[in-house]
């Protein structure tokens, strides 16, 4: 059940909620607990029903290994842990890599005619990471990570954040179990709405509708279409606005809705297009996949200890299990690989800069580097093949003459919108600083969000903001193109 589709906001939606706060004062927090945990179940039932037994062997298992874990010694809980965290890759390698594997395998054996046809769950990949993490402090210290199945069953399952993050950390959610969270406060649901809102307008008016400007380039040069100078780069502008209104709607929509329901959820997205640098980015980008690598990968691996050389090493060595993890093919690699790359040089070049004592690089010389180095990254996070990839960089220097009237196209298709959405991303402030009066997210690193001016939307909680949100509501929902998955929905 997708966020931007009707059944979920006129009927799960409501349901749940009234369901939730009624429950909540009748029978308390446990069958307020229970209920967001059933239904949350439901909600990924509905996608395809049979992937939900997977979902409770995994919630049931990876809960079983960590009550394991208690009273076991370190060296046992050492154990117990690295078969739970092996038995968690098996299970995600299966769905997501088996096919990749045996592609590569089967021109060297040819002894496969056709590949199976394994289906991926959907969520799978952020589910899988919220459990390992889970696992993980459980070894350091049992006591931190004691909580009764339900709130382990509701942690992973709620349906907020289960199929496309943020990826959650158990301390930042499940303490909010113990405040007063089944108490109806118009002061939290009110901004959750409207932060909701801003998320559905972002995917369904903005993201969908400059999504045929991407789609013409990159599906046209898949069918062997040759774009010229200016088709590669309007589409591939087009796809970077795509990509950047799409998930961020999506990570408005579910801190949205978990506000409604009185939980904080980690920020994931905060102007990433703004960046100075390529550090700076991913202090932006998927805020908590960039923070389970940094914890789960970078620093297990050696961090920023061994010197430059080691450190360029190991970022790399991240950056490649990241793009591995967005997709089971070698675009991603070469993607995450880009990106490993560009850290590298990034640190290197503070690292000398600050050893010589010199400044940094210019604001706009900065801004405009890591742009484009995002920019030319996103070309092979977009295309199917090597080939497709090659073919529009090399349209983007002007190697290559179009072989059609995509141009002619894509002028005609929401060029106007795209100007709009750019001076958006870079100059308007973006969701939680419209709403930081109400602090709608939980803040597990210094945040950035430096709006400008005096800003203050107290009008939402008031009968006239209801009013208005109302409104919104509607003509978001006149203007929706068609109902469409979120991208990150794949990974």
């Amino acid at each position: 059940m997708l966020f931007n589709s009707y059944p979920f906001i006129f009927l799960f939606l409501p349901i749940v909620i009234a369901g939730f706060y009624l429950l909540g004062k009748l029978s308390g927090k446990t069958a307020a607990t229970a209920w967001l945990t059933f239904t949350s179940l439901c909600f990924y039932a509905y996608w395809h029903p049979p992937f939900i037994l997977l979902l409770l062997l995994h919630i049931t298992g990876n809960y079983g290994i960590s009550r394991l874990m208690h009273g076991k010694s370190d060296k046992q809980r050492g154990i117990i842990c690295t078969i739970g965290v092996v038995a968690n890759l098996l299970v995600l390698g299966y769905y997501k890599y088996t096919l990749f594997l045996l592609e590569i395998i089967s021109p060297l054996t040819g002894k496969l005619d056709s590949l199976p046809n394994i289906v991926l769950p959907i969520g799978l990949s952020f589910h899988t990471f919220q459990q390992i993490a889970y696992l993980r402090d459980t070894r350091k210290d049992p006591s931190k990570a004691d909580y009764p199945f339900l709130d382990f069953a509701f942690l992973v399952s709620f349906f907020p954040q289960l199929v496309a993050g943020p990826i959650v950390h158990h301390n930042e959610l499940l303490p909010q179990l113990k405040n007063r969270f089944t108490v109806w406060r118009l002061r939290r649901f009110a901004p959750g709405a409207a932060l909701f809102l801003m998320g559905l307008c972002k995917k369904a008016v903005f993201a969908d509708r400059v999504a045929p400007i991407s789609n013409l380039l990159f599906d046209g040069v898949a069918g062997g279409a040759t774009p010229g100078l200016a088709d590669a780069w309007i589409g591939v502008l087009a796809y970077c606005l795509q990509l950047y209104f799409d998930f961020s709607g999506y990570s408005d929509m579910a801190c949205g809705l978990a506000l409604m329901f009185n939980f904080r959820l980690p920020c994931n997205f905060n102007s990433p297009y703004k960046s100075l640098s390529l550090v700076d980015f991913w202090r932006r980008w998927h805020m908590t996949l960039s923070r389970f690598l940094r914890d789960y990968v970078y620093i297990p691996m050696g961090g920023s200890r061994g010197g430059t050389a080691k450190t360029a090493c190991t970022l790399m060595g991240t950056m490649l299990i990241g793009g591995l993890w967005h997709g089971a093919a070698w675009t991603f690699v070469v993607w995450g690989g880009l990106h490993g790359l560009g850290l590298g040089v990034n640190h290197s070049w503070k690292a000398s800069r600050k050893k010589r004592g010199l400044g940094g690089m210019p604001a706009p010389l900065g801004w405009l580097l890591t742009f484009l180095w995002v920019m030319i990254s996103w070309v092979f996070f977009r295309s199917t093949s090597f080939s497709s990839a090659w073919t529009i960089l090399g349209s983007l220097i002007g190697l290559n003459e179009s072989s059609g009237d995509m141009w002619e196209t894509i002028k005609h298709n929401q060029f106007g919108l795209m100007v709009v959405l750019g001076v958006i991303v870079l100059f308007a402030p973006n969701s939680q600083q419209w709403l930081r009066r109400y602090r709608p997210l939980l803040d597990f690193s210094p945040p950035r969000f430096a709006a400008p001016g005096k800003f203050h939307p107290g009008w939402i909680e008031k009968p006239a903001g209801a009013f208005c949100l109302a409104v919104f509501l509607i003509v978001i929902l006149l203007n929706m193109p068609r109902v469409s998955e979120f991208i990150y929905f794949q990974f």
